[in-house]
């Protein structure tokens, strides 16, 4: 079955969504058109005038031999605007008026054979109806019972006018009884009809198809009572009278539903009867002629078109008017704005007619005032930045996108030994010329200029190969602004030369300290171990003393060694597996004189099968001797102490917890840094949590601090389990 163009349209939504899409577009781009031709027209070489369409050459003449007004260039504008949105909205709108007229008719035809098929769904119901009726007439059960045929076909005549039945009959055992009218092949319809619905094609040429009715006589069983409805053309007509269009019947095709399609000049639509009663093979079609879509069609065209070019016209007309009358404000405006541009901003704005162009003056005339009070702020901001720039010690410098040197001041230019002119536009890693490392310049692995664009800003130490000699220098990077990235170059050669003076002193000093101290350690518990336990009180108070002494000091020796490896990044290790269990006993062993002189109970509650991590087993034990040292300073005498842990599949987690004042939500960061102390009186120098938080983040770790339930602080260690997978 060939299947018509309709079914290939889009929904009218969408033409009509596409045709103000292509109508709208087209104006911006006409207007830039129109805009530039003015321009090139008014400001050409020569300054003469540009005609055509907005195309001039550097003489200024145009196709036209005459430069256009904005009122020409305005009116010429709205009328090529008026034919594009006619030639995009009368073909559209004709197109829409036509797929609207094509939906209609597939929608009617689909509506009415639906509607027809559910009349004849009534009409069999009915003559079902009818059939009850005539087989519980006890006129019909009494002939019956009797045997008087002619009465009971003269009846069943009566029974089949009244109810509109094209015909009915009577069944005793198979065999016909009286049936009305004769000519139907009754023999046949009775040995094909069971209960209930049926339908029947034509028994015989002359025979159309039939809808049968049949029901079992009241009081006798073997009998049943006949009625017809004949699916011919009166039928038909009716059907077509309730749907307003042709219906007719025929062979029922191989789609199931309904389906409308444009064949031989008319729209149709089939249904097939497989509604419950009725089938057969038939299907009803529902058509409506082409013609009659096209003749409704063209009159709504006519006024369509009729109205468009008129509301065209109208539009033309309004436009050229508007565009004169618009135009005529704007000359003094442009003059006004070309005295700005060269640099005249002395020149007040003229005032202009009209809303629009007074506003536009007005604002010209702010804009004006303040160019004027800007370009004023800018000469003094620029006159100081660069006394600021020449004056300070720093060097600074600026790059563009690609690194090449923008700006240098002297002092960045002395340091590097060069003049000003000579760096500007080469690449910074050639000026600054930073020393290799591992065969490979600072430029292309750690550049702090990169760095400083995705993190914001950056500092590096660099070694710079100068004149002089190698030069340590700190470049801090700004993030980029406008295209431009500002650095500040500070020299820290001595500064670096003092510092590591320092650090090899404190570290020489630390180490040669550390010796004595762990053999005045051993001389002690050799001492305590041969008083024995007869010896007096005070001599035992004293070798306590002595032994706590001797203990912070060496607490203090080997936090001090531990700054000194952090600082000069000599902290590595090799990991090797701990256990956290044994880490805590020793730590708690090394503490536990502490805690006993300020009678300060320890708990430690570990769970079962604590997860080992990987690691450096001293470092570890030095981070818990810091916490309970820590917690034995701040918390108050006779406070309880207590060490928990915890572990899951990829974390371990090992807290020390006080009863002391806690830590301000504020320096809950801040107690981690180096030579930091909550109490300005209490001893120390405020390095135990700063090697803390630094022995942790080494082994791939965290450290936080918290108030638990109780009050205090609870300081906690998370550190990859060695489990974890």
């Amino acid at each position: 079955m060939a299947r018509g163009p309709g079914g290939a349209l889009k929904p009218v939504a969408f033409g009509g969504m596409e045709a103000s899409e292509r109508g709208g577009s087209g104006l911006p781009h006409a207007g830039a058109r129109g805009a530039g031709g003015h321009g090139a027209g008014r400001h050409g070489a020569g300054g003469r005038g540009v005609g055509g369409l907005g195309v001039g050459g550097p003489g200024g003449r145009g196709v036209f031999g005459r430069s256009m007004s904005l009122g020409a260039w305005l009116s010429l504008l709205s009328f090529a605007l008026v034919l594009l949105v006619l030639a995009a909205l009368v073909p559209t709108g004709l197109g829409s008026f036509e797929r609207l007229a094509t939906e209609n008719a597939r929608n009617r035809v689909q509506l009415a054979v639906l509607g027809a098929v559910e009349g004849l769904q009534r009409y069999a119901e009915e003559a079902l109806v009818d059939a009850r009726l005539l087989a519980e007439r006890p006129t019909l059960l009494r002939l019956t019972g009797s045997g008087e045929v002619e009465a009971l076909g003269a009846f069943l005549a009566q029974f089949g006018a009244t109810d509109q039945l094209d015909g009915c009959a009577v069944v005793l055992d198979g065999a016909v009884v009286a049936a009305q009218p004769q000519q139907l092949p009754w023999a046949a319809i009775a040995a094909d009809t069971g209960d209930g619905l049926c339908t029947l094609a034509g028994l015989d040429a002359t025979t159309p198809p039939l809808v049968v009715a049949s029901v079992a006589l009241a009081g006798q069983p073997q009998g049943r009572a006949l009625t017809v409805l004949a699916l011919d053309e009166a039928l038909l007509a009716a059907l077509a009278g309730q749907v307003g269009l042709h219906v007719g019947l025929e062979r029922a095709h191989a789609e199931p539903a309904v389906s409308a399609v444009l064949e031989e000049g008319a729209w149709r639509a089939r249904r097939p009867l497989d509604l419950p009663g009725l089938g057969g093979g038939f299907a009803l079609v529902a058509s409506l002629p082409s013609d009659s879509v096209q003749e409704a069609l063209r009159p709504l065209e006519r006024t369509f078109t009729l109205v468009t070019l008129a509301a065209g016209v109208l539009a033309l007309t309004t436009g050229v008017f508007a565009a004169r009358r618009l135009a005529r404000p704007f000359h003094a405006l442009q003059l006004a704005a070309q005295r700005i541009g060269s640099g005249d901003l002395a020149t007040p704005v003229p005032r202009t007619r009209g809303a629009e162009a007074a506003a536009l003056g007005s604002t010209m005339e702010e804009m004006r005032l303040q160019l004027r009070a800007l370009a004023n702020t800018l000469q003094h901001r620029e006159a100081e930045a660069k006394s600021l720039l020449e004056g300070i010690m720093e060097g600074v410098f600026a790059v563009d996108r690609e690194r090449r040197i923008q700006y240098l001041n002297p002092q960045a230019a002395a340091r590097l030994g060069l003049d000003v002119d000579q760096a500007i536009g080469r690449f910074c890693g050639d000026v600054l010329r930073p020393a290799e490392v591992q065969g490979q310049r600072p430029c292309e692995t750690s550049c702090p200029i990169l760095h400083a664009r995705s993190r914001g800003s950056s500092r590096a130490v660099e070694r710079l190969q100068l004149g002089g000699g190698v030069r340590t220098v700190v470049i801090t990077s700004a993030p980029p602004v406008g295209g431009r990235q500002v650095q500040l170059l500070r020299d820290e050669t001595e500064i670096e030369s003092a510092r590591r003076s320092r650090d090899a002193v404190l570290a020489n000093v630390t180490h040669e300290l550390r010796t004595p101290l762990s053999a005045q350690l051993a001389s002690i518990e050799l001492l305590r171990d041969a008083l024995g336990p007869e010896v007096a009180r005070s001599a035992a108070d004293l070798v306590d003393a002595l032994e706590r002494s001797t203990l912070r000091l060496t607490r203090l020796i080997d936090n001090l060694l531990e700054s000194v490896r952090i600082e000069t990044g000599q902290g590595a290790f090799r990991p090797v597996p701990v256990d956290l269990v044994a880490v805590v006993e020793e730590a708690t062993a090394l503490t536990l004189p502490l805690l006993t002189q300020r009678r300060q109970a320890l708990t430690v509650e570990l769970p079962e099968g604590l997860a080992g991590v990987s690691g450096a087993p001293a470092q570890l034990t030095q981070v818990l001797v810091n916490l309970l040292a820590n917690a034995n300073k701040y918390a108050p005498e006779g406070s309880p102490i207590h060490i928990g842990g915890a572990s899951d599949a990829s974390e371990v987690a090992l807290w020390v917890e006080d009863r002391g004042p806690g830590v301000p939500a504020g320096d809950s960061r801040s107690v981690f840094d180096r030579f930091h102390r909550l109490d300005e009186g209490a001893d120390g120098m405020g390095l135990g949590l700063f090697i803390v938080k630094s022995i942790v983040e080494r082994h791939g770790g965290r450290v936080t601090v918290d108030e638990p339930p109780g009050g205090g602080a609870r300081f906690t260690l998370t550190l990859p389990s060695s489990r974890q997978t």
